[in-house]
């Protein structure tokens, strides 16, 4: 549900939105570690960090 907006931000430049937007994720979606949910959360998380370099 969060992955194609935080993705379509990455592709436009926008990633301080792409940020934010996982962030306000992260506090409302409860996750199990581990689970398929917690792993595409990471994912989205690496791709951020990507961005940083």
């Amino acid at each position: 549900m969060i992955q194609p907006y935080v993705i379509s931000c990455l592709e436009e430049g926008q990633t301080e939105q792409a940020r934010e937007a996982l962030k306000y994720a992260d506090k409302r979606i409860s996750r199990e570690r581990g689970s398929i949910l917690d792993l595409e959360f990471s994912k989205l998380e690496m791709l951020l960090q990507r961005e940083k370099i």
